[in-house]
């Protein structure tokens, strides 16, 4: 039984707690926050009622919590659970419970970069200026935005990769609430790479990682790019905040307004996630029970 004591429970105490709440429900299904909560919840709306809940942990814990809670539940014929994919298919980690669904992509973020919300944004850009997108496409000898896009999220995708097989212990938490993806730095491994050491938990016994160490081995592992499915490796976050550095300064121009991540989410319709397997999956599991 997994213990989440950092935040003051068990899950067997958070299965006790829960139960009365669940027993009465059509249709349970479990995600890991509140975004996606707000996110699903729009595209599960039928007759029939489905609840959704999502356990009061702190990130490092909510994946794990919904998976051991689906794991338990797996018997309900209508329980399930939504969970980012993450590294789970690159690392041959998948959950094999059939009330268990990955999202398509690496995650929910990955779901919308992937979609038609990034090909409207660019539509509305070259709408302010002709071929501005092709220009600054054509300037950094790219296909298309995205495959440049992948290209500088790369770095940070394989950092996070390195980190989970060999246990570095880094963190990455800080990464959206630091200046890093209001510049270019997340352009350079040596940048990027300073950003993660100087927040290493210390505590842990990799305490002696470098800079040069860990630009030794993202080296080596740079080699072998071309091995993993982009949009299942790289972090649907640190995507999008390249796409909106971009957007927001290379492609800006003459536009007053700043484009965001709310941006995205409204430019992403519900064609756009019928389309996922996931949407797919779903509505023959409600069908089916």
């Amino acid at each position: 039984m997994m213990d989440y004591k950092d935040y003051g429970y068990s899950i067997k105490e958070l299965l006790n707690s829960i139960k009365l709440e669940f027993e009465n429900q059509e249709y349970v299904i479990l995600v890991e926050g509140k975004e996606d909560l707000a996110f699903y919840s729009q595209y599960f709306n039928f007759e029939e009622e489905v609840f959704f809940y999502y356990p009061p942990a702190p990130n490092k814990y909510s994946k794990g919590i919904v998976i051991e809670l689906a794991k338990i539940y797996q018997s309900i014929a209508k329980f399930c659970a939504i969970v980012d994919a993450d590294l789970d298919r690159i690392t041959k980690e998948m959950p094999k419970e059939h009330n268990i669904f990955l999202t398509d992509y690496h995650d929910l973020e990955m779901g919308i970069f992937m979609s038609s919300a990034i090909d409207k944004i660019l539509r509305t850009i070259n709408n302010v200026k002709k071929n501005i997108v092709e220009c600054f496409i054509e300037k950094n000898g790219c296909k298309n935005l995205r495959e440049l896009i992948f290209k500088k999220a790369l770095i940070l995708a394989y950092l996070r990769y390195l980190n989970h097989i060999h246990k570095w212990n880094l963190s990455f938490k800080f990464l959206h609430r630091s200046n890093l993806f209001d510049t270019e730095n997340f352009c350079h491994e040596d940048m990027c790479i300073h950003y993660l050491i100087s927040h290493h938990n210390t505590k842990n016994p990799s305490n002696q990682l470098n800079t040069n160490l860990i630009m030794k081995i993202l080296e080596e592992a740079f080699k072998k790019k071309d091995e993993f499915n982009f949009p299942q490796f790289c972090h649907g976050k640190d995507t999008c905040k390249i796409a909106l550095y971009y957007f927001n300064h290379d492609l800006k121009d003459k536009r007053k307004e700043e484009i965001n991540m709310f941006t995205l989410k409204t430019a992403f319709e519900e064609a756009d996630f019928m389309k996922f397997q996931i949407y797919k999956d779903i509505i023959a599991w409600l069908e089916k029970n």
